[in-house]
């Protein structure tokens, strides 16, 4: 019944008018589910990879820039607008899903146990980066970046920050779904691949350039 539950579920995310992304490891059912989900319509975009890194307790190896102030961006609520247009730069969003997003964002930013992390170059805000902690798990969510302050660290910062943090609580055990833009940074500090997966993307009408944006790999 595989076909049918596709079916489905394209059909009600047809009538919200929503696009879909969908994960699928070596270990899920039936064996054939990417080459069927392509049936139905859907497009590979690229691949992420379930990496962890067991031990927080020596993060020296993580690099830093001195320079970028790190907020706690769930208590600085003047900044959560900049949060969301970052993203929306970050991973080309179009404009009515930056919109759609805001209302969501905002309530996740003020959440727990969501944390998140705001880098500021000389007060401006230049990317941001999420963290969960559940069941003894430090999941590192979605960290975004402006495309001019590339190249400067900054992500090694939140990432250290956010272990950082993590540790401050107890946490031995990290763990995140990277592209490949990410996996070639975190693999440089301890992080190890475990599983990959594809990831696939469907939308009405079709569009193969915001379907590329599902997977940042550069």
């Amino acid at each position: 019944e595989a076909d049918d539950r596709i079916r489905e579920i394209v059909e009600w995310y047809r009538a919200q008018g929503l696009g879909i992304q969908w994960t699928v490891s070596e270990f899920d059912q039936p064996a054939d589910l990417g080459k069927r989900l392509e049936r139905h319509g859907f497009v590979r975009a690229g691949d992420q990879a379930l990496m962890a890194r067991f031990g927080l307790e020596n993060l020296d190896d993580i690099p830093v820039n001195a320079d970028i102030e790190v907020i706690d961006l769930n208590s600085s609520k003047e900044f959560w607008e900049d949060s969301l247009q970052i993203n929306a730069i970050a991973f080309q969003w179009p404009p009515e899903q930056t919109e759609n997003e805001r209302d969501g964002w905002f309530e996740d930013l003020g959440s727990e146990p969501i944390r998140s992390v705001m880098a500021l170059v000389n007060g401006t805000p230049a990317a941001d980066a999420h963290l969960y902690l559940q069941n003894g798990i430090a999941y590192l969510g979605g960290a975004a970046t402006l495309p001019q302050y590339r190249n400067r660290k900054i992500y090694s910062t939140l990432l250290r920050r956010r272990l950082e943090m993590a540790r401050e609580e107890g946490y031995e055990v990290a763990m995140i779904h990277a592209e490949p833009m990410s996996r070639r940074v975190v693999s440089r500090f301890g992080f190890e691949t475990y599983v990959m997966y594809d990831v696939y993307g469907w939308m009405d009408p079709m569009d193969l350039d915001v379907i590329r944006t599902l997977i940042q790999d550069q």
